[in-house]
Parts: structure tokens; C-alpha cells; sequence
């Protein structure tokens, strides 16, 4: 209890025990106030807490308050505590203040326990039932508490169904509206009860106070008679054309009434409801058709329902986007991204539009107001418009985003870096830590194509997921995928491979065979993003089984970039094409060859290189070389050089010297544009096809491979050495030469002893010295793998070291012999005589089993070069990558 004093003509509240009850100085657990009636005290000492309560700020002020007072708390002061702390929670100051720390939190509960209390006890009234409902998303996003808050709100539910008969239909709208808030549906007792009382009570019902209720019922899915919603409707609808009822609320009902067809709302037979809406409609345009004045609201609400429902009447909507330009300027944040969706869901505003640019900037200046949901609905409309915002409402995106990202639910998230994949904004590592804040804490609540488009937004913006959000990821992903669509399947699968990460096995396999469930619905886009994904992840010629037929047997609805993509993942998971799908495959192809643009032309010749041991025949190999050479200006990249000439050079075709021409007139210009691999494999390819480039190519490739040699594997090193051998080329750039041995003694211990080979053979062969550290390095990594050593391997290394007259390091060159002799049965007899005519020219004495073994059949004279062999295959570089499916629409709901 408060004493009132009248000292200078004012009330003082003296402060009391935080947490104690009146009457027990002892006590910590708030019991309720007097239950029975008020006395004059008593209601004077409420009404003044009450003040007290609603005049709050802060959060931290509004509990000292209630925590000092908790034992006089009656059943209306613990509704306003609720109800202030909403209030804070929507204003802009008081989210600043939120989330509570520990100690107010406590404080919290145990007003949150009083209300329990209260409710049990069945000591408040339908107008605090609802009150509290509505008002119990205050403290933000952990309001609703696993356990606690759901008790709160059970008990609420059950008093309000014990004593159903006193609810009158405001107060039962409000509590349904809280229920919406929460995102939490009713009981089923509770709906039974309150649909026959809103049956009873519909004479007292307001028009306004039915549409609500009729909205609310449609966003939880509510299952209620059909003569409530009928009885509900219709009284809407009669008083539709009045002012009394306002637009925004006529357009929530034409789309809480649209729903009935799918048992949202209702049961049974629901033709009566397309009456009812075309009747609401017609209302709803005679008003937005007139001169009435309008809130802004009513405005956005309007366009929002004819978007929701799909009425596509451009004069219309001309006249709902003349009275949005006229009200902008009242135009708050709720009310600019309703309007921002609808008109991404309509299609009626063009991307350079007035009206678009104008609600940016009005998106802008309110950034800070908007809810999550709004937010992603807003970026969502402008990426499907196709509208680049300006830079100051992404700069304070970002910002909101990095202050706030981490409340976002499953569909905000997925719509927000979806759109921001589509619009090209950079993700910076603040927002990446909400995002992925946001969707460990969200991924239970994903829907199969949220959870794909998350992944696929991911890939696009080249934002690897983190360990632990591919964790949390793993058991929504098991659960959803089988209830994916081929779209949602072939972005899954495209934002792996993409992002370069393989799936656990439990959901590869899950991917793989809901693909080959529902392969007959895939479009040939998605066929070809799952082959190329397949491939990208090497994964085995099996997994693509059904998505390979549905390529044979639509052939042609594929498209040239989606066929060339589609034969790049079957080359890379090595698929045995039959020879009559071989054949219809290159009939298609040489009927379209004109129509594949120059990047999935050299995807084609790649492939059919990679196929071609399965049958392909060169007829497409001729078609798309005349196809190069017949194109105008340049169409070379520095990867498609590197892919070209090694596709040509792994299936051994000669390539006209006129291509050949054309591709080193181009080379220059994309010097810069090389990276290591490429180099690496356009040296390799040359020196395969016997053709020695250009003095312009041959130094301007050096010259590109000193400035990236830090980019050099050990493969890519011996490669460039084992080319230039071949080429008979002698090196005198010193530069270029310490740059190789500086890149390869840097990285030695991951050389093979095939790239030790060929690299001591290329020194030999072009009679180049290295230094003798660089040699020792070698000598010990030869050491270390001696186990691994080969039988052209071990001829290569001693023909090499003969050449340049330096003897082997440490102990190789007894173990060396101790590894030919293991490998004795598998030597040539070429072999055989350079090894032994190796071991002569250095001095090397022969070890006792080398005698046995090798120097009966030993004969070589050294007059012939001995060639090392090559890497088996020369890495390649994958095509440049396909976006990912585009999506036809986000799955927002409307704000």
C-alpha cells in the first residue's frame, strides 16, 4: 500500500522493501493484493500507482516502481505494468534500452508471476485478459520465455475460457490481436468457447472491432464455424462504404475472406465468401476512387490487399500510387514497406520509377523505425523491382542491420540476403555476425525455401557460412529437404558447391535422393545447376543418374548456357554417356552452335575434351573451333585461353594455327588477368601440343608468373618447368629464375616425387643450375617420399642430376636404389639403362641388389634425351560460374 501525504500540498510515495508483500517483512514471493472490493483507500492507493506506472520512461525506472510496490500490485496495476512496458518497447528510446540485463529480469518475473497468479486465481477481468495478451511482447524478442511466459499465457487462455460468457467482442478482438503479436494460436478449448460467444454477442459486435477479429482469426490459421465468419463478414460489408470503418481494415478483411477457399479461417462449404469480397472490394475501390480523405495507412493497406489477392487493375492502382505520392511526407515505416512490397508483388512500378526512388528515401529517413519484418519486405520489393536504392538507405540498412540483425526471424532472414544478393550489397563482418547470430537462433522456424534461398544469398554474396551456423543448419536441413521443391533443391545444392563446401553425408545423400524423387518436375535451369553442383562437389556418377536422363530426354528446352553446363557436371562426375545419347547430344549441339555465347562454347569444348574417352567423336571439337574463328572481336578471357588450349591438348586435337593465332593476339590484353593455375596449364598445353608461343606471350607469361609466383603450387611449379623443357626453351632471365626456385623451396614439402621429377628433369634438360640449398630441400622431400617413388619417376631424377652434373643429397642416392630395386618388375628396359648409365655418370656406388636386378639388362648409351613423363592431367580451371535459380518472389506475407 502507498500512504498518501499531503506535506506541501503534495503526495510523497515512500519507497518500500524491494520484493516484499505488505504485512511480511520477511517474505520474497509477491502474493496477490486484496481480492474483494475496494475500499476508498485502496482504490486511491491503486489509481495513484497506476499513475506512477504509466508515467514510467525506462524500462529500469517503470521496475524500481513495481519491484518497490509489488505486494499492493492489484489486477489492474499488473495489466499497466504489461501495458507501459509495450509502450517502451515501441518507442525508439526505449529500444535503445532493451534487452533487460539479469537484474531487472528477475525483477520482471516476479511481476510476470503475479499476473500468473492473478490468472489462476481467475481474478481478472476480460479487459485485463486482453490487455496483458496484447501487451506481452514488451521486453523484446525473449518475451515469450520456453516455459514461464507460455504458463502466463495458458492460464490467461483458461480464465478467459472459464468465464468466456463475460467477453464482449472488443475485448475478445484484443486478446486474438495479442495472440496474432505473440505468433502463438489459441487453444482449441478457448476457440470453441469464444466462437460461440462471438455467435451470442454479434448484435453488440462494432464493424471495425469484426474485421479485426476476422484478420486475426486468418493470420492464426484459426479453424471457426462458417456462421461466424459469415455473421462477421457481412457486417463488414454492410457498413464498407461508411467512413465509420476505414479502409485499412476493409482491406485486411478482403484478405482474411480470400482464405477461406483454402479452410484458413473457416470450415465447410465457403462460397459465400467470394460474395462477400467482391462486395468489400467494390467498396474498397469506390473509396480509394473518391475524394475521401485517407490516412496514410488506409492508402499502403489498400494496394497491400489488391497485391495479397492479386487484383491487377493498373487504373487503380495509377490512382492509390497518385494519393501515396500526395501523403508521403506522412507516410511512416510500416506503411512505406507495405507499400514497397505490393508493388513488387503487382508489378506496376517501373526501376526507374518516381514513386519507387521517392519511398527510398522516405525508407531512409525512417530506417531506424522499422521492424524487422518491414525492413526485409522493403529490401525484398526493391530487388524484385529491380531498383538500386540510393547509398544513404544502404548505409542505414547496414546500420540497423548491425545493431539489430540478430532479432530477425527465419523470413526476414532469407528475404534480406536474398534481396541484398540480388542488389549487390556487401555484407560487412558486423551484419555477417548478426545474420549468422539470427539464423542460429532462427533455423528451427526456416520453411523449406527460406532455408534454400538463405543458402543460396550466402553463395551469391561469397559469405561462407560459419562452422557453428552449418551446424545449427544440419538437423533443419535433414528435416526440410525432403518436403523441398526442384528449386529449392537445385539452389541448396548450387550454394554448396559455390561456397566450395561439402555437405555432411547424411544431407548429400538426402539432397541426392530427393532429386531423383521429384527429377520429372526439375526445370532444365535446375537440371543444370544440380549437374554442375554435382560435379563441382565430385560427387559420383550415381547421384546424377536421373538428372542425366531428364538432360538426354529434353534436350532441347535446355538452353545453351544451362546444356553447356549440364555436359560440364557430367564430364566432371566422369558419367558414362551411351552412344545414343552421345549422338542425339551432338546433333543438338551442332544445331545450335551459333547461339552459345564464347564462354559456353569453351565450357563445351572442355567437356567434350573430358568425354570424348567415352566415344564423343571430333566432329564437335571441329564445329566449335570454326565456331571461335568465325565469332568477331575478342571473345578470350585468361581462363577460357588456359581452357581452351587444354582441352585441345588433352585429347591430342591439333588446333587450326589460325585459332592458335587469334588466341595469342589475345593473350596480352589479358595478362593481368591470369591467375597461377592458368599459367601454369597454358604453358602446359603448349608445350602438349608441340607449338612454342610467341615471344610476346612467352614473356609476358613469365613476366605474370613472377608477379603471382606466391599463387604456385608444387604442381603448377613443375608443370611450367616440364613446358618450357619440352619447348626446348633455355632460360636466361634470372628474375624468372629465382622467382621459381624462391616459390618451390618455399612450399617443397608438398612436392610429389613425380613434381621432383619433372622439376630436376626440366633443370637438366634446359641445363639450368640451381642453387644447391634449393637441390638439398629437394633431396630431403625425395627422402621423405621415398616410398612413393616410381619407376619413371627414379629414371627422371637421375637423368636430371646427370645433366647437371650434381650428385644427390644426404642418403637419397641409397635409397633411391633400394626403391628401384622394390619397383624392378616394372621398369622398361629403357628404364633399367638409365638408371644404371645414371648411377655410372655420378659415381654412385651400386648397392648389392642393384647388381641382381638391374645390371644384366642395363643398356643406354645417355646420346638419347630422355623425356620425363608429364603430370598424368594438368589441373584445370572450372568454367565461370552460372548464377544460382533465380527466384520468382519472396515468400513474405505482407507486413
Amino acid at each position: 500500500r502507498i500512504p498518501i501525504s499531503r506535506e506541501k500540498g503534495r503526495m510523497s510515495v515512500p519507497r518500500m522493501g524491494r520484493g516484499r508483500s505488505v504485512g511480511s517483512a520477511q517474505s520474497t514471493t509477491a502474493t496477490p493484493a486484496r481480492s474483494g472490493p475496494f475500499n476508498a483507500s485502496a482504490k486511491a492507493m491503486s489509481l495513484k500507482l497506476n499513475h506512477r506506472i504509466m508515467a514510467a520512461e525506462r524500462v529500469d525506472s517503470l521496475l524500481a516502481i513495481t519491484s518497490a510496490n509489488l505486494g499492493s500490485l492489484s489486477r489492474i496495476n499488473v495489466a499497466s505494468v504489461y501495458k507501459r512496458l509495450s509502450q517502451i518497447n515501441q518507442s525508439p528510446q526505449g529500444r535503445k534500452l532493451l534487452p533487460m540485463g539479469s537484474v531487472e529480469m528477475e525483477e520482471w518475473h516476479k511481476v510476470r508471476d503475479m499476473a500468473r497468479l492473478y490468472a489462476e486465481k481467475d481474478l481478472l477481468a476480460p479487459a485485463q485478459i486482453s490487455s496483458l495478451v496484447a501487451s506481452m511482447r514488451a521486453p523484446g524478442k525473449f518475451a515469450m520465455e520456453p516455459r514461464s511466459d507460455h504458463r502466463l499465457l495458458s492460464a490467461l487462455q483458461r480464465s478467459a475460457t472459464k468465464q468466456i460468457h463475460r467477453f464482449d467482442p472488443k475485448n475478445a478482438g484484443h486478446l486474438l490481436v495479442g495472440l496474432v503479436q505473440l505468433k502463438v494460436k489459441p487453444e482449441p478449448e478457448f476457440l470453441a468457447a469464444l466462437d460461440r460467444q462471438l455467435v451470442a454477442t454479434i448484435d453488440e459486435c462494432k464493424p471495425h472491432v469484426a474485421a479485426n477479429i476476422l484478420w486475426a482469426m486468418r493470420k492464426l490459421e484459426a479453424s471457426v464455424s462458417n456462421n461466424l465468419v459469415y455473421l462477421l463478414g457481412e457486417m463488414v460489408a454492410n457498413s464498407s462504404a461508411s467512413p465509420s470503418i476505414r479502409v485499412k481494415l476493409i482491406a485486411r478483411c478482403i484478405w482474411a475472406l480470400s482464405g477461406c477457399e483454402d479452410e484458413y479461417v473457416c470450415t465447410g462449404d465457403a462460397e459465400w465468401s467470394g460474395r462477400i469480397v467482391e462486395r468489400l472490394l467494390s467498396s474498397l475501390k469506390a473509396r480509394i476512387s473518391s475524394q475521401e480523405p485517407l490516412d496514410p495507412p488506409d492508402i499502403a493497406h489498400a494496394i497491400w490487399a489488391f497485391a495479397k489477392i492479386g487484383v491487377d487493375d493498373r487504373e487503380l492502382t495509377d490512382v492509390i500510387k497518385t494519393r501515396i505520392m500526395y501523403n508521403l511526407r506522412r507516410f511512416e515505416a510500416y506503411d512505406v514497406a507495405n507499400v514497397v512490397w505490393a508493388l513488387a508483388r503487382l508489378r506496376c512500378e517501373a526501376p526507374d520509377g518516381e514513386l519507387i526512388s521517392a519511398l527510398s528515401l522516405r525508407a531512409a529517413e525512417h530506417a531506424p523505425m522499422f521492424q524487422p519484418q518491414g525492413l526485409s519486405n522493403c529490401l525484398w520489393g526493391m530487388a524484385t523491382l529491380q531498383f538500386q536504392p540510393k547509398e544513404d538507405f544502404i548505409l542505414a540498412v547496414k546500420r540497423y542491420i548491425g545493431e539489430t540483425g540478430s532479432k530477425f526471424d527465419a523470413q526476414s532472414i532469407s528475404n534480406t540476403l536474398w534481396a541484398f544478393a540480388k542488389l549487390g550489397v556487401e555484407l560487412e563482418e558486423q551484419q555477417v555476425r548478426q545474420m549468422e547470430a539470427a539464423v542460429t537462433s532462427s533455423c528451427n522456424e526456416f520453411v523449406p525455401q527460406e532455408l534454400s534461398m538463405t543458402l543460396w544469398s550466402l553463395a551469391h554474396l561469397a559469405v561462407p557460412p560459419s562452422s557453428q551456423v552449418l551446424k545449427a543448419m544440419e538437423m533443419p536441413l535433414l528435416s526440410k529437404i525432403p518436403k523441398m521443391e526442384s528449386q529449392a533443391i537445385a539452389n541448396t545444392m548450387w550454394a554448396f558447391a559455390t561456397l566450395e563446401i561439402q555437405p555432411l553425408a547424411s544431407v548429400a545423400e538426402a539432397l541426392i535422393t530427393r532429386s531423383k524423387k521429384i527429377a520429372s518436375k526439375f526445370t532444365p535451369q535446375a537440371v543444370s545447376n544440380c549437374l554442375w553442383s554435382a560435379g563441382r562437389l565430385s560427387w559420383q556418377c550415381s547421384a546424377t543418374d536421373a538428372l542425366y536422363h531428364q538432360t538426354v530426354t529434353r534436350l532441347s528446352a535446355f538452353s545453351e548456357l544451362e546444356l553447356a553446363n549440364a555436359l560440364w557436371g557430367m564430364a566432371r562426375v566422369q558419367y558414362p554417356v551411351e552412344a545414343e545419347a552421345r549422338e542425339k547430344i551432338e546433333n543438338e549441339v551442332m544445331r545450335r552452335i551459333s547461339s552459345f555465347n564464347p564462354q559456353s562454347l569453351v565450357t563445351l569444348l572442355w567437356a567434350t575434351a573430358k568425354l570424348q574417352q567415352k566415344g564423343f567423336s571430333t566432329n564437335l571439337l571441329d564445329s566449335i573451333q570454326n565456331e571461335m574463328l568465325e565469332r568477331k572481336g575478342q571473345i578470350f578471357t585468361a581462363q577460357s585461353v588456359a581452357n581452351t588450349l587444354w582441352s585441345f591438348a588433352k585429347v591430342q586435337y591439333e588446333p587450326s594455327p589460325l585459332l592458335i593465332d587469334r588466341i595469342q593476339s589475345e593473350i596480352p590484353d589479358q595478362l593481368e588477368h591470369f591467375n597461377a593455375q592458368e599459367i601454369s596449364n597454358t604453358f602446359w598445353a603448349f608445350a602438349k601440343l608441340s607449338m612454342t608461343p610467341n615471344d610476346d606471350v612467352m614473356s609476358g607469361l613469365q613476366h605474370e608468373m613472377v608477379l603471382k609466383r606466391g599463387d604456385f603450387t608444387s604442381q603448377g611449379v613443375s608443370n611450367v618447368l616440364w613446358s618450357l623443357a619440352k619447348l626446348s626453351f633455355v632460360m636466361v632471365d634470372p628474375m624468372f629464375s629465382e622467382a621459381i626456385e624462391t616459390q618451390a623451396s618455399s612450399i617443397v614439402n608438398t612436392f610429389s616425387p613425380q613434381e621432383i621429377a619433372n622439376t630436376i628433369w626440366a633443370y637438366g634438360q634446359m641445363r639450368m643450375q640451381p642453387s644447391r640449398r634449393f637441390l638439398s630441400l629437394m633431396s630431403r622431400q625425395a627422402t621423405t617420399r621415398i616410398e612413393d617413388w616410381k619407376p619413371e619417376e627414379i629414371s627422371g631424377l637421375l637423368w636430371g642430376l646427370v645433366k647437371l652434373s650434381r650428385h644427390p643429397e644426404g642418403d637419397l642416392s641409397h635409397w633411391i636404389q633400394r626403391q628401384a630395386v622394390k619397383q624392378s618388375s616394372s621398369f622398361t628396359e629403357q628404364g633399367r639403362g638409365v638408371v644404371v648409365w645414371a648411377l655410372e655418370q655420378l659415381n654412385i656406388p651400386f648397392i648389392d641388389d642393384m647388381l641382381e636386378h638391374f645390371i644384366p639388362d642395363a643398356e643406354y648409351d645417355g646420346e638419347e634425351n630422355y623425356v620425363a613423363r608429364e603430370n598424368e592431367e594438368a589441373p584445370f580451371q572450372d568454367p565461370e560460374r552460372k548464377n544460382g535459380v533465380e527466384f520468382y518472389g519472396g515468400t513474405s506475407s505482407g507486413v
